[in-house]
């Protein structure tokens, strides 16, 4: 594992993956600057991975990162949270889609009636938190 991290392996690793360096000191290193800088701006691929290394150290160095703790019901929560948004979503580009083959695009989205789905989204994670008796306070 320490060969792995090493800042020489991770910065192979990290290059050839598109994965972040885990070992900080990969991004101070001159081999990575170097590495970035002889990325090919014409490969989308390579273009947009050098536009990641240029700002993720100063988001990783300088930012705090939020995280919420861990509760009773949380894990249940983010699952129906992903999954009800993902549902909401998934629906609202078929009837968009429905609407675009019928009509075209012009005035797309106020005949999609967005609180319609957002009541239903609602509705949807006010009927899965009561399936799993989590307790929710409306306001």
């Amino acid at each position: 594992m320490k060969w792995f991290t090493s800042s020489e392996e991770n910065m192979k690793f990290a290059m050839v993956s598109g994965y972040l360096p885990s070992n900080k000191e990969v991004y101070s290193s001159e081999e990575f600057k170097q590495a970035v800088d002889s990325m090919d701006e014409n490969d989308p691929i390579q273009f947009n991975l050098k536009k990641v290394y240029e700002i993720v150290p100063d988001q990783i160095f300088t930012s705090s990162a939020y995280s919420t703790s861990p509760f009773e019901g949380s894990y249940d929560i983010r699952r129906i949270l992903e999954t009800s948004l993902v549902e909401i979503t998934d629906q609202i580009v078929k009837d968009a889609n429905d609407i675009k083959g019928k009509e075209g695009n012009e005035n797309l989205i106020e005949k999609l009636s967005m609180d319609k789905y957002f009541e239903t989204w609602i509705a949807n994670i006010k009927m899965e938190l009561d399936k799993k008796n989590i307790p929710y306070e409306e306001r």
